[in-house]
This record gives C-alpha cells, structure tokens and sequence, in this order.
C-alpha cells in the first residue's frame, strides 16, 4: 500500500512538472508581442493624457512618446522606443483609423486633438 502512494505521488509530480513546462514556454513563446502590446497601451495613455490639456503637434508628441518603456512583471525583458519616429507615426496612425484621436493639417503641419 505504502508503495502505491509512492508511486502516485511521483506522478502527480511529474504532472504538475510538465504543466509547468509547457505554461512557462507558452509565456515565453508570446512574451514579445506582450511587450509591443504593452507599449502600444502605454504610448496610447501618454498621448491622450498630453491630449487632454491641448492639441499637440507631431512633433511634440513624439518628443512625449520617446523613451517609453515597458515590462512584463514575470520577466526581466523590458521593450523601449528605440526609434521614436517609426513608433510614433505607427501609433498616432492606429489611434486615428480607431477613432480615438482627430488628425488635423494646420499650416504645413500635423495637429492632433481629441474628438
């Protein structure tokens, strides 16, 4: 009998060892996307806080969106804005097609707003 409990216990282990495994290579599998995720929702609630005071140019608010960081509190991966330019027309771009932000063109130069 004492056997027998041995013998289900070290494959309860074994279980819960391999759930384990394969949880930890499901995170690490997605872990990037997390992170550009991550700093796309960051970037967004800079621009709509610098928003709520006035409307603000493009270049303006990619001096704002320069630097963001981001990090995943179960890793020691951190995602930053290497390229503000890129980062910054790529986000400004996915706000304006969700309706989130308004583009406006005033003399030569692009203006975002609120709607």
């Amino acid at each position: 009998m004492k056997i027998l409990f041995v013998i289900i216990g070290i494959l309860m282990f074994a279980a819960v060892t391999v759930l384990l495994y394969i949880w930890g290579l499901k995170k690490a599998g997605s872990e990037k996307s997390d992170l550009m995720s991550g700093l796309f929702s960051k970037g967004e609630k800079k621009v709509i806080r610098a928003l709520r005071e006035k409307p603000r140019s493009y270049s303006e608010l990619k001096k704002i969106l320069e630097g963001t960081k981001v990090r995943l509190f179960y890793s020691r991966q951190t995602a930053q804005v290497q390229d503000a330019e890129k980062f910054s027309t790529a986000l400004l771009n996915a706000m304006v097609e969700k309706h989130i932000i308004v583009e406006e063109f005033k003399e030569k130069h692009h203006y975002y707003k609120l709607p």
